[in-house]
């Protein structure tokens, strides 16, 4: 809640759990999905059927048109990009040497 409260339109969070935030809030929200089994229905050899269909509903309803999702292949842009056509990013080695060294708080 205190990041619901304090966040800045032009603040950036980025959330690293592949979940969008339950509450909106006034900053730019980056999303980073690593799940596969989130976004990709061709794996169905899930041991809990049950919790996948839950998050994927989860993920579906709080995700929003203008969030931004960063995946981290190329293998994982495409499933994720065909859930949610819009604001998909491949984070690569580079980008993320550049967020760590410009002094942001992670």
């Amino acid at each position: 809640m205190f990041l619901l409260r304090s966040a800045k339109p032009n603040d950036t969070i980025l959330h690293l759990g592949n979940f969008p935030p339950l509450f909106s809030n006034k900053a730019s929200n980056i999303l980073f999905i690593q799940n596969r089994l989130l976004v990709d229905d061709t794996f169905t050899n899930s041991s809990n059927k049950i919790a996948l269909s839950l998050r994927k509903i989860y993920l579906k309803l709080f995700i929003k048109n203008k969030q931004k999702i960063f995946v981290q292949t190329e293998t994982m842009k495409s499933p994720v990009l065909s859930k949610f056509p819009y604001a998909v990013r491949l984070v690569s080695k580079r980008f993320l040497s550049q967020v760590f060294s410009s002094g942001l708080p992670f």
